[in-house]
């Protein structure tokens, strides 16, 4: 049996029923609730384009109107949240590389994302920490299940003025919010698009700029290109006028050092006569030193270090030492039955020079100097030795 419903039962149902409704729409014409994966593209680095474009997953979670961003990679930090608002939602998130990444520093991300075939998409802007320089332009699509047209709703049979008035208000209410946002909504996007556009303008000065900067450049360059060529062919006469200066002084040198080799040779050859006849010059005073006879008629050898050379005969020698005007005495010494020639100069304590023999062969011994004989031992002290006996046979090499 059918109980009769009296009208205002009747409004108090389909007020319900167009509440549930109502409710329904706005469910289905958003994204579901749950965690969706998308992309995020980006385009070249505006202030460096060789830094080329990439793309990262992102994550997005939605819980009633609330949506939170999250950019799924371990080396940086990007993360923030905003309410989905008729089919819309904005982000404006806070980027920063994580510690111990080699790239360092912070940036802001603006993202605008619309729902729309079954998928929330749009455009997101990449800037400098303060806002003040754009990095990147991007876009955001992230595919999701569930979304549909918005479903009619059958009009509710009329109200009592009462529940009307209410809805009324609250309609104007939902309108003011809705017009609250979508003006919000716009001014960001205006907001956005005048800094693009200010980018923009800015990236056309730059480029203007560059341009300037490269023909003058250019200009400057061709004009150091042709003093160069100047200078250059200035030092190409300069020269070859120097090459000619060069080849006749060389030529002259030349002359020169074939006249002073004549010279030196005819000398080196008269004085190697005269030491060679040293001995016969002197065969008395060497006679009255009363040196043994092996050792006079012997071959002096000396080492300069690697190994014994002939330096003169020792007559040649003792003749050449009793010649030298700076040498104030010559005397024959022996040193442990060795025979040895002290050499006297003024102002300069006597040294002396002990040998011996093997067969014709007379070889330095040792050094005596202050009354004391020294060995002779190291290469060193060899052909300090050497040096000496040569520098007392030239008068002209001692000082």
């Amino acid at each position: 049996m059918r109980t009769a419903r009296t009208r205002p039962q009747r409004t108090r149902v389909w007020l319900h029923i167009s509440m549930v409704l109502l409710i329904a729409q706005a469910a289905q014409a958003q994204p579901t609730v749950g965690t969706y994966t998308g992309t995020l593209e980006c385009g070249p680095l505006t202030t460096n384009p060789q830094q080329g474009a990439w793309s990262q997953p992102i994550q997005l979670t939605i819980s009633g109107q609330s949506v939170t961003w999250e950019r799924l990679d371990s080396r940086l930090s990007e993360t923030g949240s905003g309410m989905l608002r008729n089919g819309r939602v904005s982000f404006n998130l806070e980027g920063r590389w994580s510690p111990g990444q080699r790239s360092t520093g912070q940036w802001r991300n603006v993202v605008m994302l619309e729902w729309k075939d079954s998928a929330l998409s749009g455009p997101a802007t990449i800037f400098s920490a303060n806002g003040d320089q754009r990095l990147r332009d991007c876009s955001v699509r992230v595919a999701m299940a569930g979304g549909t047209k918005p479903v009619a709703v059958p009009p509710p049979v009329s109200a009592s003025p009462a529940a009307a008035e209410r809805a009324r208000r609250e309609q104007e209410a939902n309108r003011e919010k809705d017009a609250l946002r979508e003006r919000a909504i716009r001014e960001n996007d205006e907001r956005i698009a005048r800094q693009r556009e200010a980018q923009r303008r800015e990236d056309e000065q730059a480029q203007r700029q560059a341009q300037e900067r490269r023909d003058a450049q250019r200009r400057s360059q061709e004009a150091w290109e042709q003093q160069q060529q100047a200078v250059e062919r200035q030092r190409e006469a300069e020269r070859k006028a120097k090459e000619e200066q060069e080849r006749q002084r060389q030529v002259a040198a030349k002359q020169q050092q074939e006249r002073e080799a004549q010279e030196r040779a005819a000398a080196k050859t008269q004085q190697e006569a005269n030491a060679k006849g040293a001995a016969t010059r002197q065969a008395a005073r060497i006679r009255a030193l009363g040196l043994p006879a092996d050792f006079v008629s012997s071959m002096l050898y000396v080492s300069y270090g690697a190994a014994w050379t002939e330096l003169m005969p020792c007559a040649q020698w003792l003749g050449l030492l009793l010649e030298n005007q700076k040498i104030s005495e010559v005397r024959a010494i022996t040193v442990r039955g060795r025979p040895g020639v002290s050499i006297k100069r003024p102002g300069q304590p006597a040294i002396g020079f002990v040998f011996r023999t093997e067969g014709k062969e007379a070889y330095v011994w040792a050094l005596v100097t202050d009354d004391r004989a020294s060995l002779l031992e190291t290469p060193g002290e060899h052909m300090h030795v050497a040096q000496l006996l040569a520098l007392y046979t030239d008068p002209s090499r001692m000082p």
